[in-house]
């Protein structure tokens, strides 16, 4: 194929996958929602919001990362990655754990940090870009 076309199919491709992305999570957001109100069981629905923006902070790191060689920035990984995946995940962690087995006190803020949509975003781009753009050497 072509080199001039290969610019022009990327960004085509990459916004075919988005619609596609999109209708699915709207359709599984519905099923979540359903089983939600039917069961009375939060869990899914707490793991759902969290599991959707991090997909997408996935799926939005490929319209950053230009050379998919593995090359690890560990200061990217240790520095943002690990804390905003703590943060993300401890909040369906713990409620999972906690409506089960475990009680104790949750700290209120990093639910709410952890609730947010902008931490698994992070944490989503942040990973794929800490794994493939490490410096050359």
């Amino acid at each position: 194929m072509d080199r001039s076309w290969m610019k022009w199919l990327w960004p085509i491709l990459w916004m075919v996958g988005l619609v596609i992305i999109l209708f699915a999570f709207s359709h599984f957001g519905q099923v979540v929602a359903e089983q939600t109100a039917r069961t009375f069981n939060m869990a899914a629905k707490v793991w759902f919001e969290t599991i959707v923006p991090f997909a997408a902070g996935l799926y939005l790191s490929l319209l950053c990362v230009k050379d998919w060689t593995f090359r690890p920035n560990w200061p990217t990984l240790l520095l943002i990655t690990l804390p905003c995946l703590l943060i993300t995940f401890y909040p369906p962690v713990v409620f999972s754990l906690s409506t089960t087995t475990i009680h104790f006190p949750l700290p209120l803020w990093l639910f709410e940090f952890g609730l947010s949509r902008i931490l698994p975003i992070a944490a989503g781009l942040s990973l794929v870009m800490g794994l493939f753009w490490g410096s050359k050497r």
